[in-house]
């Protein structure tokens, strides 16, 4: 280390002289013994202004669910229960189905979402409360039907997510997830996935 400059005035808050590097870099000066005290840890700073669910949902609408881009996981109702507490936030997430491979990538995503809030937060999926197709908000079935989606329906309801027609089809009840059926439509002939009702 190339010295620059050693401080002889006024302490900077460790009450030790300080010394400036050639590269810029303000560093405690070492003691007569050649060892340098460590440096000590600032104290963890929480938001003093007040977090509530409502800022911590607002947040989790920006969560998309991996498989559907365009709807949130708050939308689909995957969100149980958020608690804001001194000390961090404790969220309670549902899997849409039982074995869902999204549900780390969901969670990580998550975690991301609430890191600007400067708290720590706890996020665990629970069977507590077994999800059903019903949870999806009236906006989360316009944007999955936007998107190409059928929205869950029974076997004699579902529309086509293109034209809006009833001559659809189930071409089979098993989709590339385990929420989800294939169908076609008679009238536009697009093929299209139908949520299934749970």
């Amino acid at each position: 280390m190339v010295v620059g400059r050693v401080h002889l005035g006024p302490s900077f808050g460790t009450r030790r002289n300080m010394v400036t590097t050639k590269a810029g870099v303000t560093e405690p000066a070492r003691p007569a013994g050649g060892v340098a005290s460590p440096a000590r840890r600032s104290p963890r700073r929480y938001p003093t202004r007040r977090i509530s669910a409502d800022d911590v949902r607002d947040l989790l609408r920006g969560v998309a669910d991996p498989e559907i881009p365009t709807v949130s996981i708050v939308d689909l109702g995957m969100v149980e229960a958020i608690e804001v507490r001194h000390d961090h936030i404790a969220i309670e997430l549902l899997p849409t189905f039982v074995g869902c491979p999204a549900q780390q990538l969901i969670r990580d995503s998550v975690f991301d979402a609430l890191a600007p809030l400067g708290i720590p937060v706890r996020a665990e999926f629970t069977f507590r409360v077994p999800w059903t197709s019903d949870r999806i908000s009236p906006f989360g079935r316009e944007r999955l039907a936007a998107s190409g989606f059928a929205p869950p329906a029974g076997p004699g309801e579902v529309r086509c997510p293109y034209c809006r027609s009833a001559r659809v089809a189930m071409d089979s009840a098993f989709g590339p997830t385990q929420c989800r059926s294939l169908f076609y439509c008679r009238d536009c002939r697009q093929p299209f996935e139908a949520f299934k009702p749970v």
